[in-house]
């Protein structure tokens, strides 16, 4: 690799201990930049350390660098646009978050923490979160859509072509394999100053490939001015300042040109937290771009470099690793032996050789595993090594910040109700709970703990089975399962909620009333009042329920309004389950609701096809409700509108069928309707025929029965069925399954039983026994046939 780069224009940037001012390239997370950091901090000895990261987080220094504070851990911005600086489009206020990551072997808090140490000032140079946003243009740098937004990324280091030419010519499968073996490994064998000029010459040959243009959209160039601007200054003050940044910025720095100042921001806009992070987030396999794959590996490998030496450090961890993955294979009754561990390991240190490595790393690691541990041929099925190796090298911790963090206080809140409900938040494993509800009521605090943490959208916990209110599912059910996962959006998605209150409750409780006074549907604001009474705020969901009038007064939707009855009266059933009943007459609200239903109804005669389902269940749901006491007497006004509906001639033929099939459950006498209607429909004319099936699949929606028990109507539509051309059942045919659909088996071969029987046939000699091989031969060699003579035609037309 040193001769590839030695062809290509050399580095001018200096590398001299004696320099005032000494430009250490990193890659972020990178162990060996870490590695040689420490060293030229010793031989170097600065009085100052400037660090790439936005300057409004020098206030959190002493919080990242504090003993108790443990890795991984990140600072968390935020920065509400309420002057629309950044899209000067958008009608409403911008709301940007992002991250700056640390681990352990970072070399920004290496740097931090030594700086401490040593009693060295240390400080971040960059510009703010806020004015790196509004330096970029749209789309472009830190506005990019469908990306994980993180302060510090490595992508330019890893996009042009001659990084891909120089994967070639050293034969590795891509950026990550080639930056190990040149830098990671190799490059910690190295002289420290030799490293960073191999760095220096990398990071500048890669810097050529992007345009002034491009810099300046993406916002580079106003950051490297600014840095420079800072460095500047510090130098009046210091004789010797060590700068750390990503080395793609170093020549930049050098060649900074003061630009236009920035639009002045409020302040009160823009934030910056200290929160705790998890090192399965820095890994680039799940999308953060500043990282590099298999953290928690490289981890390993930085606490190892502390204790031993550079050649026992990899293999120490090699063979941890193999050991563990064997271990957990064999809990699995994988057949792993302890000869094809130790072939594992000598198989990574032959191919570190092999690829002119001083020690082998990771793709050792994993090549080594793929070859020694999966038998047979590498399938979905069998690769459960592999998927170990990786669960394994990426890890599952997470930090901790010392107790003198500022923490927001419903970061605190959720801490201590987590601590409290002995839910265990250390790491980011799944685990599950199993609540009883009904009879401890510890648990029906839990649930509506994590309710409350749904609604606020931290992404907490899902519930996995249980009694669902929300989706009417599973009433039955009297323990409800979930699995929580904690992760490091979290603690930021409470920050972004903390202007709501300073609890979860309190936060919950303004965002439930802010939704409710906002929503203009009626089965939104029902939805939320079930939400609230989750989440353990009846007596806030009783206070906004007069909204809920306001909302069916003004509501004009058929199935909003349905489903806003649905779920008042699930609401009123679950506080009387939950001995929770609240103070508000949800009985008189739920009839003012049907009454406005009622109203509406008869405009659903000519309801759109993609519609009708919905409609239909709402009518029988209707109808079911009018036989419990409490709607008794809307029976009535029910009957009356159903009978003006299917006076109309063009009424939907779905929703007439389902509607019939409900009056005949009032009256049997609408029977003979029925039998008078389904005759009109298969005898009519072409465009009627069409719509029978769309009538029969109502009909049985709501009273299949009627097939089932009365054996003329069975024959009539037999007849019926007879009279149809060949054409016309073609047509119908997919409609007439959907319509049968709603028969079990056993109905069905009682359907068909009967059938055979008005054909003086058995149910058996009506099916399908197969076809005969002669005739099956004789079909496919006429297939084949046709083939051969339709390309002919083909090729004639084509010519």
């Amino acid at each position: 690799m040193e001769s590839l780069l030695s062809s290509k224009k050399q580095t001018k940037i200096n590398v001299s201990l004696d320099d005032s001012i000494f430009y250490y390239p990193v890659r972020h997370h990178s162990v060996a930049c870490s590695y040689h950091l420490s060293k030229i901090i010793e031989q170097y000895k600065p009085d100052c350390i400037l660090i790439e990261g936005p300057e409004n987080a020098n206030d959190l220094i002493p919080i990242l660098t504090h003993k108790n504070t443990i890795a991984p851990i990140a600072l968390y911005y935020t920065y509400k646009d309420d002057k629309n600086l950044i899209d000067k489009d958008s009608d409403g206020v911008g709301t940007y978050q992002c991250y700056y990551p640390f681990l352990d072997n970072s070399p920004e808090l290496l740097a931090l923490r030594l700086a401490q140490d040593k009693n060295i000032k240390a400080a971040f140079i960059d510009l703010s979160y806020a004015e790196i946003l509004i330096s970029c243009t749209k789309d472009k740098g830190f506005l990019q859509k469908d990306k994980k937004v993180n302060y510090a990324s490595d992508e330019k280091l890893s996009q042009d072509a001659f990084y891909k030419a120089l994967c070639q010519k050293t034969n590795v499968r891509d950026f990550n394999e080639f930056w190990e073996r040149y830098f990671e490994v190799n490059g910690l064998y190295q002289n420290s100053l030799d490293f960073i000029k191999k760095m220096h010459t990398y990071c500048s040959i890669c810097r050529e490939s992007s345009s002034k243009e491009e810099l300046l959209e993406d916002g580079t160039i106003a950051r490297e001015s600014h840095m420079a601007k800072r460095i500047k200054e510090y130098a009046k003050d210091y004789k010797k300042i060590l700068v750390i940044v990503g080395g793609f910025h170093v020549q930049g720095l050098l060649d900074a040109t003061l630009e236009k100042k920035a639009p002045k921001i409020n302040k009160k806009n823009e934030n910056v937290y200290a929160i705790r992070y998890s090192i399965e987030a820095t890994d680039a396999i799940n999308g953060y771009k500043s990282g590099m794959p298999s953290a928690g590996f490289y981890g390993k490998i930085w606490d190892s470099l502390l204790t031993c030496d550079l050649d026992e450090a990899f293999d120490s961890v090699i063979l941890n690793y193999i050991v563990q993955i064997g271990r957990k294979l064999r809990s699995k009754n994988e057949n792993i032996s302890t000869f094809d561990e130790i072939c594992a390991l000598r198989h990574a240190r032959a191919l570190a050789e092999l690829r002119d490595k001083k020690a082998p790393s990771f793709f050792e690691l994993s090549d080594a595993i793929l070859s020694n541990f999966v038998k047979g041929e590498a399938t979905l099925s069998n690769l459960e090594a592999m998927r170990i190796l990786q669960d394994l090298t990426t890890g599952n911790k997470i930090g901790q910040l010392s107790d003198v963090a500022l923490i927001p206080p419903i970061v605190q809140d959720f801490n201590n109700h987590c601590k409290i409900f002995r839910l265990k938040i250390d790491n980011s494993k799944e685990k599950e709970i199993a609540l009883s509800i009904f009879s401890k009521e510890t648990h029906k605090n839990i649930s509506k703990f994590l309710y409350q943490c749904n609604f606020l959208k931290c992404d907490f916990a899902y519930k996995k089975q249980g009694p669902d209110m929300l989706k009417k599912t599973n009433r039955s059910l009297i323990r409800e399962i979930w699995v929580y996962r904690f992760d490091t959006t979290i603690e930021s998605s409470l920050i972004d909620a903390s202007i709501y209150g300073s609890t979860l409750k309190e936060a919950s409780s303004f965002l439930l009333e802010k939704n409710i006074k906002e929503t203009t549907s009626a089965k939104d604001g029902a939805h939320l009042l079930m939400e609230g009474f989750l989440m353990g705020l009846g007596n806030i969901s009783d206070k906004l329920a007069s909204f809920m009038d306001a909302l069916i007064i003004s509501d004009g939707d058929f199935l909003s309004l349905t489903h806003a009855f649905i779920s008042l009266n699930s609401l009123y059933e679950w506080q009387v389950l939950y001995n929770e009943k609240g103070l508000y007459d949800y009985k008189s609200l739920q009839h003012r609701a049907f009454n406005k239903i009622l109203e509406i109804l008869p405009s659903m005669y000519n309801v759109d096809k993609s519609l009708e389902q919905d409609v239909q269940h709402a009518c029988l749901l209707l109808y079911r409700f009018t036989d419990n006491k409490d709607f008794e007497k809307e029976r009535l006004e029910l009957t009356r509108i159903f009978n003006l509906l299917i006076a109309h001639n063009d009424i939907n033929p779905s929703l007439h069928g389902a509607i019939l099939g409900l009056l005949y459950g009032l009256n049997t006498n609408y029977q003979e309707m029925i039998k008078y209607t389904i005759t009109s429909y298969l005898l009519g004319t072409s465009a009627m025929v069409l719509k029978s099936a769309d009538f029969l699949q109502g009909l049985f929606y709501t009273a299949k029965d009627l097939l089932l028990i009365d054996k003329e109507f069975l024959r009539q539509i037999d007849t019926l069925m007879q009279n149809l051309s060949d054409d016309d059942f073609i047509a119908l045919l997919p409609d007439l399954r959907l319509a049968f659909s709603y028969f079990v088996p056993m109905e069905t071969n009682r359907i068909a039983k009967e059938v055979a029987s008005l054909h003086n046939t058995s149910r058996d000699s009506l099916l399908i026994n197969g076809i005969d091989v002669h005739e099956y031969n004789k079909i496919e060699s006429i297939d084949a046939w046709a083939f051969e003579h339709l390309d002919t035609l083909e090729e004639r037309a084509y010519v």
